[in-house]
């Protein structure tokens, strides 16, 4: 990939000498070439910020049960997931901007450019006024969607208030943070959620410190720390795009239309991607009552952090992917998209193994003796993640190629057909949280394992099985070091947090080794490189 890197920079700085004038235009606007030697940077800072998160959602959630009990703190999460179910017409508009705001700038065409940002940001408001009605009706009654235990139904009132208006201020402030993205600067992306992330936790300890542990305090934390997040995001974007300006004048119907071509399916394909992922709390809640939904939620809280981590990797691949594909280097594209899904899946194996083969030790000490019952499920919920969080680099390709109708429509049917598989197995088949786990593994693995991989190879000329083959090697190894850890949490007596480093230590070496020297090529081992350079660099700067 070393190679392929140097490839992606030989655009920095090409302009035309003779004409000063369009000679800084187009350094001003040649946005995405000049972030393509980032990579390695990227993908240090997203580690960095992604293991911040985890530190603190590991740290938060043991600190929110303990205050609230497992049944109240189930509505934390639950709520969350209830609130995304507005997400996918917002998440799809602000996604196709993404790409058609690049390819803008990567052409120089500062107008087309401004008509997409103001389009997607007077868009952004249209929608969110259609989407007021329904979540001032989940803010004033969520006992109507929920099972809410006894005395908690006013707290969950304010939590869900909070949470809708973050989720509101999200939505208006996401075309902002769309510069980061076609600046490749990730560092900055990082910047804004860090804010937010650490603000929301400040409040919420701050509140319950001095007003005691409530669910009113949970979303006041969420709503500050979403307008902190929301005013960072605005300042990134006036330093970085200077060109783009605010004028309702641009906002254009054509353009939005435009955008919605994109937009239509990617919202569909949102629509099958909630039903895979954020439908099982609901069902847990409704079906086995809050107190198991709050276990089930507990659980789930590695497999949200995992998958929290994959996206922020694989999301360092995307801009370099735009910019081939606008460039119309297929073979370039070919190569960083395979590269992209073996070192998402090489990273991810790594903490999927020590999670679900040190499953039983890491509930114990993290949660309490009371939990490790729930070792199985915590395998159930992650494992298969192996194969899933591998291949969303892939996911860039579609958007890149705007080849997005086939993934939107197999991705709502089989969406739909695991919310019919969870609801027979946690029902009828009496397998309650362990068969809404075990459905979202079934369908899941099963799109990702042949649909995801084959369309992506079909859609930019490569061999069929180009991916499919990175996948299995990613498999296979995560496999290898999760029955290593297995043996080990049987064999040995880990009940602290200092074994639990320890053994995990002893695993990651191990693990790496086997991946540095036999599973990545030689230039994806320069990026690795490059990556340990500027850490090194960056510690001794601190």
């Amino acid at each position: 990939m070393s190679q392929g890197s140097s490839d992606f920079v030989t655009l920095d700085g090409c302009v035309d000498t003779g004409d000063s004038e369009a000679a800084q235009r187009r350094t001003d606007i040649s946005l995405v070439a000049r972030g393509r030697s980032r990579l390695a940077l990227n993908m240090l800072a997203n580690t960095a910020n992604v293991a911040v998160n985890i530190f603190v959602g590991i740290w938060f959630t043991r600190y929110l049960i303990h205050r609230l009990g497992v049944s109240a703190y189930g509505l934390v999460p639950l709520v969350s997931q209830v609130v995304s179910y507005f997400a996918p017409l917002t998440f799809s508009l602000n996604s196709s901007v993404g790409r058609y705001l690049t390819i803008s700038l990567e052409k120089g065409d500062l107008e087309e450019a401004n008509g997409y940002f103001n389009t997607c940001l007077f868009g952004s408001l249209l929608v969110s006024a259609v989407l007021l009605v329904p979540g001032v009706l989940l803010a004033l009654h969520p006992d109507a969607v929920l099972d809410i235990p006894p005395g908690h139904v006013t707290a969950t009132r304010w939590l869900a208030a909070g949470t809708i208006a973050a989720f509101f201020i999200g939505l208006i402030v996401s075309p902002f943070e769309v510069a980061s993205f076609c600046r490749n600067r990730f560092d900055l992306r990082n910047l804004v959620s860090a804010s937010s992330l650490i603000v929301r936790v400040v409040v919420v300890v701050f509140m319950f410190s001095v007003l005691g542990a409530s669910l009113s305090g949970v979303g006041a934390g969420v709503l500050l720390g979403a307008m902190t997040g929301a005013g960072v995001a605005v300042i990134v974007w006036s330093r970085l795009m200077p060109m783009l300006t605010l004028d309702i004048r641009r906002f254009s119907l054509r353009t939005l239309r435009s955008l919605a071509s994109t937009a239509a399916w990617i919202a569909i394909n949102q629509v099958g991607s909630l039903l895979y992922l954020n439908i099982d709390l609901v069902i847990v809640n409704r079906l086995s009552g809050p107190k198991s939904g709050g276990s089930y939620a507990a659980v789930l809280q590695w497999s949200i952090l995992l998958r929290a981590l994959s996206v922020a990797l694989a999301g360092v691949f995307a801009p370099t992917m735009l910019a081939l594909y606008a460039a119309n280097d297929m073979p370039g594209l070919i190569r960083c998209s395979r590269s992209a899904v073996r070192i998402n899946g090489l990273l991810m194996g790594l903490p999927i193994a020590l999670i679900c083969g040190l499953s039983k030790p890491l509930l114990h000490v993290w949660l309490g003796p009371e939990f490790s019952k729930y070792a199985a499920l915590m395998i159930l919920v992650t494992f298969h993640l192996s194969i899933n969080l591998g291949v969303m680099p892939l996911f860039s390709i579609q958007v890149a190629t705007n080849c997005v109708k086939w993934p939107g429509i197999v991705t709502c049917l089989m969406g739909l057909a695991n919310l019919g598989l969870a609801l027979v197995l946690a029902g009828p088949a009496g397998w309650g949280m362990y068969g809404v786990a075990s459905a979202g593994a079934i369908m899941l693995t099963a799109k990702n394992a042949i649909f995801t991989p084959l369309y992506a190879a079909r859609i930019i000329g490569a061999p069929m099985r180009t991916f499919q083959t990175e996948s299995l090697l990613i498999f296979a190894i995560t496999s290898v070091f999760t029955v290593v850890c297995w043996i080990a949490s049987n064999r040995l007596d880990i009940a602290s947090w200092s074994a639990l480093a320890a053994i995990s230590l002893l695993v990651s070496a191990g693990y790496a080794i086997m991946v540095y020297f036999f599973a990545l090529s030689h230039s994806e081992r320069g990026v690795i490189k490059r990556i340990l350079r500027l850490g090194r660099s960056t510690s001794t700067n601190a």
